[in-house]
């Protein structure tokens, strides 16, 4: 049976909650979110399965409806990243590679989205850690966001599928997360990510 946990450091700290030890829910806006470390003690632990990353997001983009990017343990090299998504309204597909951060794995509303409303995303990290020495590592996601309160014509869906191909063999440890258009994910956004064993 799966056992599912806020996500611990390496340390044995609690770091899962990304609005605070006790929260996942930001008080303040940010500019992006970065969740373990690279090295130390932060790094997000390795013991679990897979895991999972749960957010809601809202963001000050004056438009209805921002992406997401996402960085694995701050590598930034075009070779690391590649990416096949479907959206809707359409469907349409699209992929991209040599990227130097997943940009297609979630979405956030924005200020001409109605009040209280969130960019839903659940994103898979499927055995993450550096015990699988395979090298690469995926992540599968799906997201969804309604812009209009009044119609169920105004939405957005997109599911993802990604490889984080680092040079050597790497477990995820650090994730980050923030825009790819506007400047702030605002107060009342959450993220959480839970750490996945026995799945």
């Amino acid at each position: 049976m799966a056992v599912f946990e806020i996500a611990k450091s390496v340390g044995g700290s609690t770091i899962g909650l990304a609005g605070g030890s006790s929260s996942a829910v930001l008080s303040s806006s940010v500019t992006d979110l970065t969740i373990g470390a690279t090295s130390g003690d932060g790094r997000i632990s390795q013991a679990y399965d897979h895991l999972l990353l749960r957010t809601f997001v809202d963001c000050d983009v004056s438009s209805t409806v921002a992406g997401l990017y996402l960085q694995i343990n701050n590598t930034t090299s075009g070779s690391n990243y590649s990416e096949t998504r479907i959206t809707t309204p359409g469907p349409a597909t699209s992929k991209k590679t040599g990227e130097n951060y997943f940009r297609a794995w979630g979405h956030a509303t924005g200020g001409s989205s109605p009040a209280l409303t969130y960019g839903v995303t659940d994103c898979w990290f499927i055995n993450y850690s550096s015990d699988n020495t395979a090298g690469c590592k995926v992540i599968l996601s799906e997201t969804g966001t309604n812009y209009d309160s009044t119609s169920l014509d105004y939405n957005t869906a997109m599911l993802g599928a990604g490889i984080w191909n680092p040079s050597s063999v790497a477990g995820v440890t650090q994730i980050e997360i923030g825009l790819t258009s506007g400047t702030n994910i605002l107060a009342g956004s959450s993220f959480t990510l839970i750490g996945v064993t026995g799945a």
